[in-house]
């Protein structure tokens, strides 16, 4: 599909379901219109109960500079591998290249070399909200195979108090473990009352860092930039619609693989660039009339690239694509039901440079997708019913692989006892990019093998496109409290299991050999338990997590680590408390976290504990001015994260202690 049929499409969806909308309510022709009683409010999303949320407030009191600090105090989400460049995220055992990650709506593509690509080049200070999704659904986009992660920038009005029309800040800030410095400017404001302004400008430039031993650790020394722009209108005649733009540069002397590899103090540096492109635009459509009609779309450019100098290679990755989202409230019978449905659509181009010469050929890939959601509400239960339909196209050197596949979801709720819930889901998704990394695609022979490793399952068979199953079941429990401080308790409890199969992997690639082949990789697992408990109150609030997650290969065997696939980790621990006072000028925080050890006949690696603590001051005299500091890894422990390639002696450690202080202040 080209790309001006697909933007043809994005504006005939909304127009068409105007159109039924408009048909529906005043009975076109002089028929019969169908009656359908507006319902506003629905209970909370079945999906809800697997959304791991994390707020801007949070973002700014922990002084968040990286995807390691951001994702902390989560034991669902790991993210190993050190310095920033060699960062890779885990959700529940499988890497984020196995999910849909976008920011503002944009895909963030495939990874270029290793893993770099993805996750990596997300600016935390520009961020609203982030939402880790793990449940099983039908309309989390492309390639969803063990969730999604979606990051939302801030707007103007976010930043703007109350009846403040213009405004700006200034931000300046330190971090001790690698001498880090932090600068950060911004400028934002109404026009009217519905368009918002914001700009943004932010540089980050940092040392090595050293480990909780004192040990430099070499090759982590890095310069940040960020540059954002975003205008955006509100409630204008029932529309909503942002346009938004971001550069984000990360640069350094990085080994080879940027640090992906067992560490080395003595291994020779590459000065390296990774950069990202964002363009995103936005809309809404929800007029307060007709609760048929709440259409969401939005087209996306997302390019990013990866830039060695010192070897000379050039690696880069282009994304198009957008979609159509509508969403209907309706009363049909005893039922309440919330329809969505829509149509979204991506387009990949990649290419790989040495020496100012192209290597092999242009990387291609594209993938229409048709959802359908309707969640229906009957009594105490909630019943969840989707279906996914993608139509793909993924080159392998001078091959494709093409089809198209439906994939089912269900999710049900029910309220046992008042507060009491109990939920299960079970749903597919589908993927034909696989995880091969842009750089090696682009070095094919010409003549390939496919599925010619007898080892595997997939020997002599045709290449298929990756799948995955997911499963889960629960229980929550929310009530209001009379106890000290609290007003509210929650506590939940999930059992998971994701099955990844037909992972596409490559012949040869690495230390500059050409790929001769690819064949689809045997099974992996994912499974475990969550369960979290919160106490909150209007000052206080506290919460426990634990996470246990097994990832396994199809006869059991843990998983110790598998590039761009999944990796293992002991029982994670988590206990987080907040306070501020009655006017929220001071707030504190404290985290502490464990990671138990693993023992398998094949690996072993040890467990550690780290301590964290927050504040932020904003003084009676200068209520403009917020001073904070935050202390991460309080006690200085030496330890490597168990995501981390090599082992507890070879991996890159993470930060000793880091104390980070910043001063912000709003004009």
């Amino acid at each position: 599909m080209n790309n001006k049929l697909f933007f043809n499409l994005c504006l005939a969806l909304p127009i068409s379901t105007g159109a039924f909308a408009i048909e529906t309510s005043n009975g076109a022709n002089g028929d019969t219109p169908l009656t359908l009683d507006k319902i506003s409010v629905l209970g909370e999303k079945i999906g809800n109960q697997s959304v791991t949320s994390i707020s801007q407030e949070k973002i700014q009191n922990e002084q968040i500079e990286s995807l390691s600090d951001l994702y902390r105090n989560e034991t669902s989400v790991s993210v190993g591998g050190g310095s920033t460049s060699a960062q890779r995220v885990y959700v529940r055992g499988v890497e984020s290249s196995n999910l849909n990650v976008t920011v503002d709506g944009a895909s963030q593509g495939r990874n270029l070399f290793q893993h770099r690509g993805n996750s990596i080049g997300i600016d935390p200070s520009l961020l609203k909200a982030v939402d880790v999704s793990t449940h099983p659904s039908s309309d989390q986009g492309v390639g969803a195979l063990g969730g999604s992660i979606t990051y939302t920038t801030v707007d103007a009005q976010d930043l703007l108090e109350e009846d403040q029309t213009i405004g700006g800040s200034i931000k300046t800030g330190y971090e001790s473990a690698s001498d880090a410095q932090v600068i950060s400017v911004n400028a934002f404001g109404v026009a009217g009352r519905h368009l918002g302004i914001l700009a943004h400008v932010k540089e980050y430039d940092s040392e090595n860092y050293n480990s909780g031993d004192g040990t430099e650790v070499k090759g982590t020394a890095e310069d940040n930039s960020s540059y954002f722009f975003k205008l955006n209108s509100v409630d204008l005649e029932d529309h909503q619609l942002s346009i938004s733009f971001e550069r984000n540069t990360n640069s350094g002397d990085y080994r080879y693989r940027a640090g992906d590899t067992a560490y080395n103090p003595n291994a020779s540096l590459d000065y390296q660039e990774y950069q990202r492109e964002t363009l995103a635009i936005n809309h809404g459509y929800n007029p307060a009339s007709n609760s048929l009609v709440n259409i969401k779309s939005n087209v996306f450019n997302n390019k990013i690239y990866l830039e060695n100098f010192t070897s000379s290679s050039y690696t880069e990755s282009s994304s198009v694509g957008g979609g159509v989202k509508n969403t209907s409230l309706f009363s049909l019978g005893s039922t309440e039901n919330e329809l969505s449905y829509g149509i979204d659509y991506i387009e990949e181009t990649g290419e790989n440079t040495g020496f100012g010469v192209k290597k092999g050929d242009d990387i291609r890939s594209t993938n229409l997708g048709l959802f359908i959601q309707e969640e229906l509400f009957i009594g105490n239960a909630q019943i969840s019913l989707g279906a996914r339909y993608d139509s793909f196209d993924s080159k392998y050197g001078n091959t494709s692989l093409k089809g198209d596949e439906i994939s089912p979801s269900i999710n049900i709720d029910y309220e046992v006892v008042p507060n009491l819930n109990v939920f299960a889901g079970y749903g597919q998704a589908v993927r034909s990019t696989g995880v091969v990394p842009i750089q090696w695609l682009s070095s094919t022979t010409d003549t390939l093998a496919f599925n010619q490793n007898a080892k595997k399952d997939s020997y002599n068979t045709p290449l298929e496109p990756e799948t995955s199953t997911r499963r889960e079941i629960g229980a929550s429990y929310k009530t209001t409290v009379d106890y000290a401080t609290f007003q509210s308790a929650n506590f939940k409890v999930t059992a998971f299991s994701t099955e990844i199969e037909d992972f596409i992997q490559q012949v040869g690639g690495e230390k500059m050999k050409p790929v001769s082949g690819f064949y689809n990789d045997d099974p992996i697992t994912s499974e475990g338990y969550e369960a979290t408990a919160q106490l909150s109150g209007k000052y206080l609030s506290t919460s426990l997590s634990y996470t246990k997650v097994d990832t396994t290969y199809k006869n059991g065997d843990d998983i110790g680590i598998i590039r761009r696939v999944g990796a293992s980790t002991g029982d994670r621990y988590s206990w987080t408390t907040k306070w501020h006072n009655d006017d929220n000028r001071i707030s504190l925080g404290y985290n502490i976290q464990y990671t138990d050890s693993i023992e398998t006949n094949t690996f072993s690696r040890n467990s550690y504990i780290t301590h964290g603590i927050n504040s932020s001051w904003k003084p009676k005299k200068l209520k403009d001015l917020t001073l904070s500091l935050a202390v991460a890894n309080l006690f200085d422990k030496n330890y490597v994260d168990q995501t981390t390639i090599g082992d507890d002696d070879t991996g890159t450690p993470e930060p000793g202690r880091n104390v980070k202080l910043s001063a912000k202040y709003i004009f």
